[in-house]
Formats: structure tokens, sequence, C-alpha cells
């Protein structure tokens, strides 16, 4: 009976892992599409020369750092999750679908420099992407899903974290519509850290060695899973 009993344990176990390994495949998949609009060619028309491929090398590297963030805040998610259902699944999905299109986006604007157009499309995607985080925060850490021990009371404090990045390229791509040379510097508030996250790092530290009045506490201290979180 115990066996029998065991089973749907390790079916629902083994789902999980389809889901994170999935997740991962994804995301590698994506960040790799990026290095394929790095041509050889493009410095070796008239000899070696770097200056044609800067406009592709910036977009790859920015794409990159936003691709490989979101993995990071993704798998500091998933780690503190222990179950799954279908309202999960569908919507890591959609988010995933806004991480594959990013390496379009990023092909296009780079392609079409400082047009309205491209750049306002790169930053919806970006919006999106972000927009999702936050949805998929919200997701996966209601009680049902979490795993032992991990309160749900960070989550507020995660979501509007997680949605700083989306409210600045959301700006950003408003303000292309004016002036999309200088649009895409709106980003750069997204790599600043946030004043909260060196209060949160004190109060996981007291809380761990038991000093909040003199008692022994356990403090929920996650990284937060928005791009302000990890610089």
């Amino acid at each position: 009976m115990a066996h029998g009993e065991a089973e749907p344990d390790e079916g629902r176990q083994l789902g999980f892992e389809r889901l994170l390994f999935f997740s991962d495949a994804v995301f590698a998949i994506a960040i790799t599409i990026l290095v394929l609009d790095l041509r050889p060619d493009d410095i070796l028309q008239h000899g070696f020369d770097l200056g044609p491929l800067l406009p592709k090398l910036t977009g790859f590297a920015v794409s990159f750092y936003v691709i490989g963030r979101y993995w990071a805040a993704h798998h500091d998610l998933f780690v503190r999750v222990r179950g799954y259902d279908g309202r999960l699944i569908t919507t890591n999905l959609w988010f995933l679908f806004g991480i594959v299109f990013l390496p379009f986006t990023t092909a296009v604007v780079v392609i079409a420099r400082a047009d309205p157009g491209p750049v306002i499309l790169y930053a919806a995607s970006l919006t999106y992407v972000g927009a999702m985080m936050v949805v998929l925060i919200l997701m996966a850490r209601r009680p049902a899903l979490l795993a032992p021990g991990q309160a749900r009371g960070g989550t507020w404090d995660e979501v509007v974290n997680a949605a700083a990045a989306p409210f600045v390229f959301a700006l950003t791509a408003v303000a292309g519509l004016f002036d999309a040379h200088h649009a895409t510097g709106c980003c750069c508030c997204c790599f600043r850290s946030a004043p909260s996250r060196r209060a949160s790092v004190r109060r996981c530290a007291a809380g761990s060695m038991g000093l909040r009045r003199g008692r022994p506490t356990v403090v929920h201290c996650p990284p937060g899973p928005g791009l302000v979180s990890f610089v």
C-alpha cells in the first residue's frame, strides 16, 4: 500500500522536474541563438575591423545579460516551490514565450539602429517578459505550491521588486515615440541597486542569528526575482 501511495508523489516530482528542465532548455537555446547574429564576415570585409560589429556586440551583450538575469530570477523563484498545477505551467509557458522572442527583437533593433519602431518593439518585448515574471511570482508563490517552511509573507515585496524592470522598459517604449536614439538610456535605471535590498540583507542576518528582540527568529530572505535585485 505504501508503494502505491508513493507512486503519485513520484510522478508529480518527475512532472515538476520536467517543468524545470524544459524551462532551463528554453533559456539555454534563447541565450545561444543571440550569438548567431555575430558573423565573422562583418569584421573581415576590409581587414580586421570590429567597428561594423559593435552594434551587434552591444545588442548581444545587453540581451545576454537580460536573459541571464531572468534565468537566475526563475531559478531563485522555483528553488522555493515544490508543487505545480495547470495555471503555473501555462503562466510559465507564456513567460518563456517572451524569452524566446528576445533574440528576434534584438536582431531587429540592431539592424534598424535608432528607428522608433524597432526600439519600441524591443522595449515592449522586455516589458512583456518583466510583466510575465510578476505574474509567474504570483502563480508560483501560492501556499499550496510553496516548499515546506516557506512563508508567503514576502510575496508582495518580490512582486514590487520584480515590477520595477517592466515599468522602466515600458517608459522606454513610450520615450521611443519621441526620441528613439536616447530612449534606450532609460533601461540603465533597471541596473541600479534597490536601497531596500540592503535593509533586507540586514534583517536576514539578524534573523539568522536570532537577534530580533532576543528570541530565535527565522527570517525568509529570498533573492528578489527582478533585474533590480541582481545588481
